[in-house]
């Protein structure tokens, strides 16, 4: 069973599907069912769709073969019997492709997604062209061939559109539980970004992406509603999925699968604008934060803040450190030093620096970056490194600990489900 995570699981939306990965019970025993009844569609799926190719393979030979003997051959029986073949052959692979689809319909049952009993109709439709395919064995003159020809299209018209309505319809059912993963994603997304915000992360840019997200989401929600009230309306279709009108089934097809591609599109767009806030948001996923009164060392490469009323002394290379203007700054080195808009300063390049203040913000990004800080506030690691707190108050050695963690951003929907890590809390006194 694929338990792979990623953002919404895009790809279940796509409208020439009818099935995606089986949702999971919470019951063990439920679980066990599922992925065994999971195990057994995908091994007759795909033993389907190898009968379906080699059907399909069949197929054209007969076409070829029969174009061939209709351009040199006059004698009609042997223009019947080719015809014939090729006829039958065409059945053969129309029946493989709807045992294919039938396959497709189960998952879309099993997961939920499925409208009404789409095998029960596509097991009409099998059984229609076994009678015709008897038919077209016991077609003696060419008229009889002829009749047995002409409903077999008209039968297949009838067996693609309902087809098409039903994976119409199942598409749907697929987009809302896309909007209903969206509206969770959207909140979880709104909780992350107040956390790196009040860490000192600049969350301007995942904050607009987040709106972007938002109103592409509430486009295909509008498409599917509109889609929806097709489906709910006079389709053409009765509730089992079978044409009763002609004329409405193909007008409702067509009105409704506009705005499932409208949809679509939107959806497409909502998750290229996730991926964006994921990366971005991926960037402290190995973050380690840390809040607290007393005394940090840590060294590494990397990036890290702090925030807070502290003392800073530090030594980096080829780094970048911006300091709020409130801060005491001494540096000693070779670089630049710029004043941004805010008022903050950029210092780059490489050396020492000693950074001290009352609710101060401080940033640096660069390579063998060594660091101590002591006083109250907040800190984030992010890279390769280690890191020490001293308590003095009990005259003991902090235990060195990495600069990254797999549990960071816990409690989004970028990351399995892991044991909840507590945030750090010390009092590292010197």
């Amino acid at each position: 069973m694929n338990k792979k995570t990623v953002p919404l699981l895009v790809a279940a939306i796509l409208l020439a599907s009818m099935f995606a990965g089986i949702a999971i019970a919470e019951v063990p025993v439920q679980i066990k069912k599922l992925e065994k009844e999971y195990q057994i569609t995908e091994k007759n799926y795909k033993e389907t769709k190898r009968v379906y190719e080699i059907a399909r393979v069949g197929q054209r030979d007969a076409v070829r073969r029969y174009r061939n003997i209709k351009a040199a051959e006059k004698d009609p029986e042997v223009l019947q019997s080719a015809a014939k073949e090729y006829v039958l052959d065409s059945i053969d692979a129309m029946i493989a492709k709807l045992e294919v689809l039938k396959v497709n319909a189960e998952r879309a049952e099993q997961q939920g997604y499925a409208p009404f009993n789409g095998v029960e109709r596509i097991n009409v439709h099998i059984l229609n062209l076994e009678q015709i395919k008897k038919d077209v064995n016991n077609a003696d003159t060419p008229q009889e061939l002829k009749d047995a020809v002409k409903e077999l299209r008209s039968g297949w018209k009838v067996t693609k559109k309902e087809a098409k309505y039903f994976v119409s319809r199942t598409a749907n059912n697929r987009i809302e539980n896309f909007l209903i993963k969206a509206d969770s994603v959207s909140v979880k997304l709104e909780t992350v970004i107040e956390q790196l915000e009040s860490s000192g992360a600049d969350t301007a840019n995942l904050t607009q992406n987040l709106e972007l997200f938002k109103k592409e989401v509430e486009a295909a929600n509008e498409s599917y509603k509109k889609a929806r009230e097709i489906h709910q309306g006079e389709t053409g279709f009765d509730p089992t999925g079978r044409i009763i009108n002609d004329a409405s089934s193909d007008a409702s097809l067509q009105e409704a699968n506009e705005y499932m591609i409208e949809a679509r599109e939107h959806i497409r767009q909502a998750n290229l604008i996730l991926k964006d806030i994921f990366n971005e948001v991926r960037k402290c996923r190995g973050a380690v934060f840390l809040n607290g009164t007393g005394s940090l060392y840590a060294e590494g490469n990397g990036r890290a803040a702090i925030f807070g009323n502290v003392t800073i002394n530090l030594s980096a290379e080829n780094a970048t450190m911006i300091v709020s203007r409130n801060a005491e700054v001494t540096v000693n080195g070779n670089g630049t030093r710029v004043e941004l808009e805010n008022g903050n300063i950029k210092y780059q390049g490489y050396g020492i620096a000693d950074v001290s203040g009352e609710q101060i913000r401080f940033t640096i990004a660069g390579r063998n970056i060594v660091l101590e800080a002591a006083g109250t506030g907040r800190v984030i690691l992010c890279g390769n490194g280690t890191y020490h707190i001293d308590n003095t108050d009990s005259g003991s050695h902090g235990a060195i600990h990495q600069w990254t963690t797999p549990y960071a951003m816990q409690g989004t929907m970028f990351e399995q489900q892991q044991p909840q890590p507590q945030q750090q809390k010390t009092s590292w006194r010197r």
